[in-house]
């Protein structure tokens, strides 16, 4: 959910051209239909908490974090950082030089 919310921001103040509210609504609406969304939860909440004070993460990325551990999701793809590695998930910025899609993939699998 974090992400999706983030996506819908982003989309719409932070791109060089804006996507309308309506074609940022529809993107949202896509992902909904075509990707798996979990749940943020009371527990993910209480997760998300402990790993910005133990690791210094900022709480809504936290939140990010503590869904994909809690649900067993080994990589989150985020622009934010690549590489580090939190109570076995893993961050990989699909910039970097090193972003293996393939790779991805094939460990979420």
């Amino acid at each position: 959910m974090q992400c999706l919310t983030e996506f819908f921001n982003t989309a719409r103040n932070k791109l060089p051209e804006p996507l309308s509210q309506l074609d940022a609504i529809a993107q949202v609406e896509n992902f909904l239909l075509s990707c798996r969304v979990l749940s943020l939860t009371p527990l993910a909440v209480i997760e998300a908490c402990r790993c910005s004070n133990r690791y210094g993460v900022p709480v809504w990325d936290a939140l990010i974090w503590a869904v994909a551990r809690l649900n067993d999701v080994p990589a989150i793809i985020t622009e934010d950082t690549h590489g580090r590695v939190i109570e076995g998930v893993r961050y990989l910025n699909p910039f970097h030089a090193d972003f293996d899609l393939a790779a991805v993939l094939e460990s979420s699998s």
